[in-house]
């Protein structure tokens, strides 16, 4: 059994609404980390990669949500309150580098 049959199961009792909610979560508990892991590494990759790397989301978005094509990246963005991978990527780096800089980060850097 799967781990979506297992969680529909387990929602087929709630409303639309919070199962929605939940994938949402499950969404970015299990999938954002796997797109934000070394994000800071990636800071520099071309905009090919980027493309690709967002249209992954876009979709993964997509299909949780249930909207097909109806809503663009960045409007299905803002109504979760959600940053595009790019500017998380830019605003880790800057954590990391404002951490060095106040020499209370990590000590391979």
């Amino acid at each position: 059994m799967s781990l979506s049959s297992l969680f529909k199961q387990h929602c087929k009792h709630r409303n639309t609404m919070d199962t929605q909610i939940s994938y949402i979560l499950l969404y970015r508990s299990f999938i954002i980390p796997h797109f934000e892991y070394c994000n800071s590494l990636l800071i520099g990759i071309g905009n090919t990669l980027n493309k690709k790397m967002e249209d992954a989301n876009f979709y993964g978005l997509r299909t949780v949500m249930n909207t097909g094509k109806t809503f663009n990246y960045e409007s299905l963005l803002k109504l979760l309150g959600m940053r595009m991978l790019e500017h998380r990527r830019i605003e880790q780096s800057l954590i990391i580098f404002f951490k060095c800089f106040k020499e209370n980060g990590p000590r391979y850097i």
